[in-house]
């Protein structure tokens, strides 16, 4: 080549970098659904097989849910794409470098589902049903954490056995973690109890989960939306205390927004309240939370050969 066509060559490459890709991947349907096998993910980046992941027998949802970081209501699509009971489910395997982060995974699942399925989709904001986080009457009960404070990563949950006595204390902040919760015993109302090193962004991650652990909202389904409206903008470090129901499921009576725990476990707060007593803010109901969505235009049922 000619020094101005190797230039226009090189200006292209850099205007349409290529899709990170995975070194090694393996796409193909499940074939016939084997109860315990099915539904399993292992290795990924952060396990102890950082640089292999094997999806067996899920759905395209499943896939499209890890490749954009989304929950099942923001995906919109037909209706075969949550396996429709393992009747379209898959298994992938694929290798990459052990480095690779999340991150980094995700942008190379995208890829990959776009090659073999012929996947396209758009993005669209849609309004879902939740709550804004907005500062109580007040103000906030937050304190920022020290200039001198290293930042955090992760989360760490602590659950006592079910023969354990009551534990009172807040637990203690790890070093390197964002944050760490004492959990009652499975199934049981209790007191959840948090340290946080973190932003009201990162705060918000978990906030909706919370909701339904007060509220006694069975696992699975629907998490609420929390829209930031307090305009705190710094790294804080606090604790919290709320009553509610671990990973378990239905409860004959949830209790309200502003009403006592289950009178068997001698009451607490709700999350509404421990908010606002505790950090001086509070949670509003609102029906339009934005929220992006997949709109999924076109997808295969048969992968593409690998």
């Amino acid at each position: 080549m000619t020094r101005p066509v190797v230039l226009l060559f090189a200006a292209a490459c850099m205007a349409y970098p290529q899709q990170p890709k995975f070194d090694v991947a393996s796409v193909k349907p499940a074939g016939e659904f084997i109860p315990g096998a099915f539904g399993r993910i292992d290795g990924g980046p952060g396990t102890a097989d950082p640089g292999r992941i094997t999806f067996t027998g899920v759905s395209l949802q499943t896939l499209l849910i890890w490749a954009y970081n989304v929950r099942p209501d923001q995906i919109s699509g037909p209706a075969w794409l949550d396996g429709e009971t393992f009747k379209y489910a898959y298994t992938i395997s694929a290798t990459f470098p052990t480095q690779t982060t999340m991150e980094q995974f995700r942008p190379m699942l995208q890829a990959l589902l776009a090659e073999r399925f012929h996947l396209t989709l758009h993005h669209e904001t849609r309004g879902f049903p939740g709550y804004n986080l907005v500062l109580a009457p007040g103000g906030t009960k937050l304190k920022e954490a020290s200039p001198e404070a290293s930042p955090r990563r992760g989360s760490r949950f602590v659950t006592p056995p079910p023969d354990a006595k009551p534990v009172d204390e807040i637990p203690a902040l790890p070093s390197g973690m964002a944050s760490v919760t004492r959990t009652p015993p499975r199934g049981q109302w209790g007191t959840f109890r948090s340290t946080y090193h973190v932003s009201i962004a990162d705060f918000l991650r978990g906030l909706g989960a919370m909701v339904n652990e007060s509220t006694g909202v069975e696992m699975g389904k629907n998490v609420p939306r929390i829209n930031d409206k307090t305009g705190l903008t710094g790294i804080y470090e606090f604790t919290l205390e709320f009553a509610g129901i671990s990973i378990i499921p239905i409860v004959e009576e949830s209790p309200t927004e502003t009403g006592a725990r289950d009178p068997g476990n001698g009451g607490g707060q709700t999350i509404f309240v421990a908010l606002e007593k505790q950090l001086g803010l509070s949670l509003e109901k609102t029906q339009s939370v934005p929220v992006d969505t997949l709109v999924i235009d076109h997808a295969e049922k048969t992968p593409g050969e690998n």
